[in-house]
């Protein structure tokens, strides 16, 4: 009998071979879903070059550096894959992340996630900018279903008049984006 790549076997029959073709079809469907749940997308990515943020105005973060990513969702050498990740498996992902700005006054310091350039509902988070220090922003940890090809993306956003960098002085410090499929 043929088998799967994961050794699941299903029979074949020289006749009715309609019904053994959903045989072999329903057992490559389970050799994949196996195949995911062993090995689930998982992702997670650095930002480690300063960004510039304008003044009122909501921007997807860069991640140049990925210290794991599983399946391919981002892209490094690609400038709109690296503002985002990109489901290579359906189903439901979980978001968590960063921003951290440099010390700047004034204003407030806003981050956010969106799926296919749409803000997401509830994702968003705020505060005052640190005195004297840089302001490390935690996004709200979201649970997102993406088809394969959707995307999400962390914004930010400061309104302190003047233009204000992401902070990226030491790795643990840096915005980052984690990402772990959890289901189908």
């Amino acid at each position: 009998m043929p088998t799967t790549s994961n050794g699941i076997t299903y029979p074949t029959s020289s006749g009715h071979t309609r019904i053994w073709e959903h045989f072999q079809t329903l057992a490559e469907d389970v050799d994949g879903l196996i195949d995911t749940i062993l090995n689930p997308p998982v992702a997670h990515l650095r930002q480690t070059t300063a960004q510039t943020l304008s003044s009122g105005s909501w921007t997807a973060l860069i991640f140049q550096s990925e210290d794991i990513d599983t399946h391919n969702g981002h892209l490094t050498g690609v400038s709109d894959n690296q503002r985002r990740y990109t489901a290579q498996v359906a189903g439901i992902y979980e978001f968590s992340g960063a921003a951290t700005f440099t010390t700047a006054i004034g204003g407030n310091r806003w981050c956010r996630w969106a799926k296919n350039g749409t803000e997401i509902g509830g994702s968003g988070a705020n505060t005052p900018p640190i005195s004297g220090g840089q302001t490390l922003l935690t996004a709200r940890t979201v649970n997102v279903f993406l088809n394969v090809g959707d995307y999400v993306e962390l914004f930010a956003y400061q309104d302190s008049g003047n233009p204000v960098d992401t902070y990226v002085g030491v790795t643990y410090a840096q915005s980052s984006m984690s990402v772990k499929w959890i289901g189908a």
